[in-house]
C-alpha cells in the first residue's frame, strides 16, 4: 500500500502543494466497470455498444479521484487534463447515494461534495467502491485538517521582536 502511495504521489506530484501529501487514489469500482464492459461489449455486435463500451474504457483510464492531507481533487483526461479540488476548509457536508442495485450487486455509490459559498458547488464522486467507508476516511481527514487550522500557533520570542527593516521609516523632509 505504502508503494502504491508513492507511486501516486510521484505521479500527480504537479497538482499537489509543497506540504501536502497524497493519502488515497481511487477510481471508479472494478465490479462496476467489468459488468458496464461486459453490458455493452454483449450490444457491441449491434454497433450500438461500440461508443458505451468506449466511454466506459475512457472513464476507467483517465479518471481518477485523489484525497490529500488537505483536499479533494478530481483529475479527469489524458491529453487534456481537468482537475477540480475542494478544500477541507471549504467543505460544508458530504452526502452518499448508492441505489439498491448498487449496494447489492456492487458495493459501489456515489459521493457528494458540497461546498461552502453561495454557488452551492458539488463536487461528485462517482461509482467509487465502499462508498461509506471512503466518507468516514474523508471525514477523519477533513476533521483533521480544520484541528490543525484551528490550533494557535505560538509565538517565539524571537519571532515577536521587530526585525529592524521591518520598522517603518518617516518619510524624508523636503
Amino acid at each position: 500500500m505504502k508503494e502504491m502511495i508513492d507511486k501516486e504521489q510521484h505521479k500527480f506530484a504537479r497538482y499537489l502543494s509543497p506540504d501536502e501529501e497524497i493519502v488515497s487514489v481511487t477510481t471508479i469500482s472494478p465490479k462496476y466497470f467489468r459488468s458496464m464492459f461486459l453490458s455493452w461489449l454483449l450490444l457491441t455486435p449491434l454497433l450500438i455498444g461500440i461508443p458505451g463500451l468506449l466511454r466506459i474504457l475512457r472513464k476507467r483510464a483517465t479518471l481518477r479521484y485523489i484525497f490529500t492531507t488537505r483536499r479533494v481533487m478530481i483529475k479527469e483526461g489524458f491529453l487534456s487534463v481537468t482537475v477540480t479540488t475542494a478544500p477541507f476548509d471549504k467543505i460544508s457536508h458530504i452526502s452518499v447515494k448508492q441505489s439498491l442495485v448498487e449496494r447489492l450487486a456492487f458495493n459501489d455509490g456515489h459521493i457528494v461534495i458540497h461546498t461552502a459559498g453561495p454557488t452551492g458547488v458539488e463536487m461528485v464522486i462517482e461509482h467509487v467502491e465502499e462508498p461509506f467507508e471512503l466518507k468516514n476516511t474523508l471525514d477523519s481527514l477533513i476533521d483533521r485538517e480544520r484541528l490543525i487550522m484551528s490550533t494557535p500557533m505560538v509565538e517565539t520570542k524571537e519571532q515577536k521582536k521587530p526585525k529592524k527593516d521591518a520598522l517603518i521609516q518617516p518619510f524624508p523632509k523636503i
